[in-house]
């Protein structure tokens, strides 16, 4: 019996010798990066989460028609509709999708003085929950940030019991450079800013 179980755990080391073997080798070298002139001059967006007390830099990794999306190295991502927050991946509750229409009407002065916004999430269970919220969008004025002349807008938007306000900084041009906008009632607000490298 003593020969049996020697025999049997002897075949299972031996077995397992290859997959130990590879667990204990080191990682190959990583391979040789080429940076190229765009890899340099990309544009990097950089957010913080204050509710999380987390900040991290995205890259743009995809565009399809006017949505952007940026991700950070732990693959949390962010979507914009020309610079207006409509979903988020990897931090739980996310944003599965925005109705960003209102917002876009409302930077031009084409949009009605409320409007109202539809953000659908992803609960913990899988099924999609709803919010809708009336909006009204207001010009500040110009703030001078880091030498840039920028437009300042605030959007204040009531849901339920969820009241918030999102601020655009715009440059010259109409593109928003830098914002702090509301992604949901657990997470809070998003700032960040789209810089040049």
């Amino acid at each position: 019996m003593r020969l049996l179980l020697y025999v049997v755990v002897l075949s299972l080391t031996m077995g397992c010798q290859p997959v130990l073997q590879r667990l204990l080798d080191t990682p190959p070298a990583p391979q040789n990066l080429t940076l190229t002139s765009e890899m340099l001059t990309a544009p990097v967006m950089r957010v913080d989460i204050p509710s999380r007390n987390a900040r991290a830099q995205l890259s743009r990794v995809a565009v399809n028609k006017d949505v952007e999306t940026w991700m950070a190295v732990d693959n949390i991502s962010l979507s914009f509709r020309q610079g207006v927050l409509v979903a988020s991946r990897g931090l739980g509750f996310d944003l599965m999708g925005a109705d960003a229409q209102g917002t876009l009407n409302a930077f031009s002065g084409q949009g009605e003085e409320v409007y109202r916004r539809q953000m659908r999430y992803l609960s913990g269970d899988n099924h999609s929950t709803y919010l809708m919220a009336g909006c009204r969008m207001k010009t500040i004025g110009i703030e001078v940030i880091d030498t840039q002349r920028l437009q300042r807008l605030e959007e204040t938007c009531k849901a339920r019991q969820n009241d918030f306000t999102n601020i655009f900084w715009l440059n010259e041009t109409g593109d928003i450079v830098q914002f702090k906008q509301w992604l949901s009632p657990e997470t809070g607000y998003i700032k960040g800013s789209i810089a040049q490298n």
